[in-house]
């Protein structure tokens, strides 16, 4: 990723789609704040995301390095039901 490359281990998750909500799956993620590696303390990385459904099959969504100034807001994930029950699936 160009990120790691330019020395940015945070992205920020976007929604390119315009037509639709975010599908449940992706939905605790959008406007989030990733590690890409894990190396930053206090981030979900983006494995962890997708193991939760972040980047599914058909997913509209990208990321983009995240800002300098991140809020609370933008840290805090909480996946809901569905994304336990994509990760219990998968396993």
């Amino acid at each position: 990723a160009k990120s790691l490359e330019w020395g940015n281990d945070l992205v920020k998750i976007l929604h390119l789609g315009t037509d639709h909500e975010p599908c449940p799956l992706c939905a605790p993620f959008e406007g989030k704040v990733l590690s890409l590696t894990g190396k930053t303390r206090g981030y979900m990385t983006v494995s962890e995301a997708e193991a939760l459904g972040l980047h599914h099959v058909n997913c509209d969504h990208a990321m983009e390095l995240a800002p300098e100034n991140i809020t609370e807001e933008e840290k805090e994930i909480e996946p809901d039901e569905d994304n336990i029950k994509y990760e219990q699936k998968r396993k």
